[in-house]
């Protein structure tokens, strides 16, 4: 495992002294102060990863967890799904919702509660997180609509996890993510620029955690190279695909009011082959997926 070797801006160590920036340096690298995945998220990556799921498959998860049980039916009767009157039961439920919906809300839920014992940091917007990885989510989908190289499902899924490190930022190290947010609002710099001038990024907490979750390797190089896609090997065409999406939901609501989207460079467009005249169609029609991603985050407002 790579290892953070300084810490701090301009080597500067910060407010906490060195030896406390050194602590910190060692519990990232040990990796042990991160949640450990339970049964059900387990589950619920296995689900996501198999392909043309039945219904009933998908609705069984979620009858026997009845917290994502009465979180999918809060999603179903939103007026966003629901047009025909209350919906109670499961099945109808995923159906209204939609399977690909319904697969990004049981694995989002399930990873939301592994962070659920633990205090986020005071400026964390969970909800924010949520409305961000859906519509990243989404954007992913959509563009990989027509090309061969990425699956749908696959593309979803590396954009509904691609910012991990930062939910684990702002849980498990909550001082250096309010660090970050404020050295960003000073700076005018963007929250990552914030983060690698402190020297934590949460492209590399992202990268510790999904390799002690034991996620596949495409997940753990997108979480740690969404950013710098060409540094990504063997990886860094479906990182591309991620940061293009990143960048659009990024244009699409700005978290925090200083994430400053800076646009894909024209290699990492041809990386993932995708052209800079589609970006310009795709924020045209975007309002329903703001929408769809809108609903949905809002479960994530008493997730425990």
């Amino acid at each position: 495992m790579e290892a953070i070797k300084d810490i701090g801006s301009a080597g500067t160590p910060g407010s906490g002294g060195f030896m406390h920036e050194l602590s910190i340096l060692s519990r990232i690298n040990r990796a042990e102060w991160l949640p450990s995945p339970d049964q059900v998220l387990a589950r619920c990556l296995k689900l996501f990863a198999e392909e043309d799921v039945p219904v009933k498959k998908i609705g069984d998860v979620f009858k026997v967890e009845g917290g994502l049980c009465s979180q999918l039916l809060k999603v179903a009767n939103s007026a966003f799904y629901s047009h025909s009157g209350r919906i109670d039961d499961i099945y109808h439920a995923v159906a209204t919702v939609g399977i690909r919906e319904v697969k990004n809300i049981c694995l989002a839920i399930t990873m939301a509660r592994q962070f659920g014992h633990i205090k986020m940091a005071e400026s964390f917007d969970l909800t924010g997180f949520w409305r961000h990885s859906m519509l990243v989510s989404f954007i992913a989908d959509e563009f990989a609509e027509g090309r061969p190289w990425i699956k749908r499902d696959s593309a979803r899924l590396y954009g509904l996890l691609h910012d991990m490190g930062r939910l684990a930022m702002g849980g498990c190290l909550p001082e250096y993510f309010e660090k970050a947010l404020q050295l960003s609002r000073a700076g005018n710099l963007s929250l990552n620029e914030a983060e690698g001038a402190l020297g934590i990024t949460h492209t590399y907490l992202g990268w510790i955690l999904a390799k002690k979750w034991g996620l596949p390797e495409p997940i753990r190089f997108i979480a740690r190279w969404h950013h710098d896609p060409l540094e990504g090997a063997p990886y860094s065409r479906e990182a591309a695909f991620i940061n293009i999406a990143d960048y659009l939901a990024n244009i699409i609501i700005e978290p925090y009011g200083i994430m400053r989207a800076m646009p894909p460079s024209g290699d990492i467009l041809a990386l993932a082959d995708i052209g800079r005249n589609e970006l310009e169609n795709y924020m045209e029609k975007a309002q329903d997926i703001i929408k769809k991603a809108d609903v949905i985050a809002q479960i994530f407002d008493n997730i425990s």
